[in-house]
């Protein structure tokens, strides 16, 4: 009943949830978990020198053309500062 699809989050924002301190996890290890980190790593940059700049995307493959439009997935972007987070309309 508390579930929210996030919209869009700045990378910082994703790790504040996923490093969830009530103890429960936001994004299981085997379902979200990884995504979430890899999609982190790719835009802060992590296996690089500088940070990318980049955005990505996390959703459905079947989804690809809503989430390109922004109407579905969760983009995890720095375009909008540390503070960003953003939900789905319901």
């Amino acid at each position: 009943p508390d579930e929210k699809w996030i919209k869009s989050a700045s990378p910082e924002r994703m790790l504040e949830l996923l490093r969830n301190v009530d103890g429960k996890a936001n994004f299981p290890a085997g379902s979200m978990g990884p995504k979430v980190e890899s999609a982190i790593d790719f835009v802060q940059g992590n296996n690089c020198v500088e940070k990318t700049g980049k955005w990505s995307m996390i959703g459905s493959l079947k989804e690809a053309t809503e989430m390109m439009k922004g109407a579905a997935g969760t983009c995890i972007t720095n375009k909008y500062g540390p503070e960003h987070l953003k939900f789905h309309q319901e």
